[in-house]
């Protein structure tokens, strides 16, 4: 699965979806086929899944086909609808084990991935929350790596606090008291803990908790605790 979602963009224009939306859809979709894999053993198996999925995504159903060399022919396929060339890795390795997290407590019904948020008074846009969980309150969580650009991690942080806040701010908005947690998904580097340690005092302005790369795994312990 491609990382990003350039050839979205080309055919579609930047304009026509929702980038974050779809990644997350993509990143569910993902795990799925991991998940159930073992469940795949006929083509009937494919078409239920693929009925089964109803967000920013539509798989195209299987059709039979022959081919001479699968691998090749496959790989050359994806280079060609997809078209998209690897790209250095942006993501902690530690956001991994908070999404192990949430993806053990969805199963247990503690949980939800990827849930879209209203925001009061803007009724065209959702804050697209990469969690959600319950411990008394609602809690409202997106991890997003700020990489290592200043001036766009800003931008980027500061509409997710001005949202953040609206959604806290109007709890009738989303039928009871909330919190929005931003989680920082971003490589341990000295120039990204410089942009977080720039970034920690405007969410704490909007009364946002920030949750900087390094205390990711023990906030995981602590919503595997907390959340009912």
């Amino acid at each position: 699965m491609s990382e990003g979602n350039g050839r979205i963009r080309t055919v579609f224009g930047s304009g026509s979806f929702d980038n974050d939306a779809v990644k997350l859809a993509k990143d569910a979709l993902a795990k799925r086929l991991v998940t159930d894999r073992e469940r795949f053993r006929t083509i009937d198996d494919l078409h239920a899944f693929i009925a089964s999925r109803g967000n920013e995504l539509l798989i195209t159903m299987p059709r039979p086909m022959r081919v001479d060399d699968p691998d090749k022919e496959i790989d050359a396929l994806f280079s060609e609808l997809v078209g998209e060339t690897k790209r250095k890795a942006t993501v902690a390795m530690n956001i991994h084990e908070l999404d192990d997290t949430f993806q053990s407590l969805c199963s247990k019904g503690k949980a939800e991935i990827s849930r879209r948020v209203p925001i009061p008074f803007l009724t065209n846009r959702d804050f697209v929350a990469s969690y959600a969980f319950r411990n008394g309150v609602q809690n409202f969580v997106r991890s997003f790596a700020f990489g290592e650009d200043a001036r766009e991690a800003e931008s980027r942080a500061s509409r997710f606090a001005f949202e953040g806040s609206l959604i806290m701010r109007h709890p009738e908005s989303v039928g009871g008291k909330a919190k929005v947690i931003i989680v920082s998904a971003s490589l341990s580097t000295i120039k990204t803990r410089v942009v977080e340690s720039a970034l920690s005092p405007m969410f704490e302005d909007f009364e946002i908790s920030f949750i900087t790369n390094e205390h990711v795994p023990s906030y995981a312990r602590e919503v595997e605790q907390q959340a009912h």
